[in-house]
């Protein structure tokens, strides 16, 4: 396992969108990886506030995952209606984390 340690740094492109329908907000986490990488075990949240705590209750449809060179993937998550969704959040084993407004 600590031949881990030894993987290279990876940005992950990242882009996050919600729709509105009945009684929560679905969020779509979309991640891209345009380097010859692996970006490995990347985690997303989402939040009120950029870099704030994570929203709760959630329900994602996935929660680790690795994203392999030239992969896109996406993360989706719900949230109740009455919360204000606008940050999502990644952070992974060898990726900076990031956050950005969810549109």
């Amino acid at each position: 396992m600590t031949a881990l340690n030894t993987m290279p740094p990876v940005a992950v492109e990242v882009q996050a969108t919600q729709m509105k329908t009945g009684g929560e907000s679905l969020v779509t986490i979309r991640l891209h990886n345009s380097t010859g990488h692996i970006a490995f075990f990347e985690r997303a949240t989402i939040s009120a506030k950029r870099d704030g705590n994570e929203i709760l209750p959630i329900i994602y449809d996935d929660n680790y995952v690795t994203v392999f060179p030239g992969e896109t993937t996406e993360i989706h998550g719900s949230v109740q209606k009455d919360t204000k969704p606008h940050w999502a959040k990644l952070e992974g084993y060898n990726t900076p984390a990031i956050s950005v407004p969810i549109k």
